[in-house]
């Protein structure tokens, strides 16, 4: 066994992951040249793959120190999950700054897909890549085709409220 093929071994994450239409934590393991994708159902059963997660990564590394496997990034810890509005004014002639994919015909929610440097969506600094826009100026994104959300947002005028 190389050296790198045992680090292989020991790469691990926790992610968001899409599945049965709404977001579930899952843990992500690099094992030899597979990957393997373990999920649970319940909060219960998260909180069980992150703390496998921690452990593993104790045992397969004892060299780590705290301070690195602090590094190891729950999703939870961020603001993944919580629902936030977002203001921005811009001037009437310029987009967001913002593209999107998703919507009904793929089965996915419409996220953002990338941020255009210098542009509103980015001068404000609130917006980031895999954010999911639930509404634009109140009107719900959620059931919407992947082009209805885009001319919803090319529509919506100098002062836009995304939540």
């Amino acid at each position: 066994m190389t050296v790198e093929s045992s680090l292989a071994e020991q790469q691990r994450a926790i992610v968001e992951l899409y599945l049965h239409s709404k977001w579930i934590k899952a843990s992500l393991a690099l094992e030899d040249e597979n990957l393997v994708i373990e999920y649970a159902t319940n909060k219960r059963d998260q909180q069980i793959l992150i703390e496998e997660l921690h452990n593993h990564t104790n045992a397969s590394n004892p060299n780590l120190t705290s301070n690195s496997r602090s590094n190891i990034h729950d999703p939870s810890d961020t603001i993944t999950n919580q629902k936030r509005i977002v203001k921005i004014v811009k001037p009437d002639n310029i987009g967001l700054g913002i593209s999107i994919k998703g919507g009904r015909e793929n089965r996915m929610p419409i996220l953002i897909s990338k941020i255009f440097p210098n542009l509103p969506a980015d001068q404000s600094g609130q917006l980031h890549v895999g954010d999911a826009i639930l509404s634009v100026n109140g009107k719900d994104l959620q059931h919407v085709s992947h082009e209805e959300a885009v001319q919803i947002l090319k529509t919506a005028g100098k002062e836009v409220e995304l939540e």
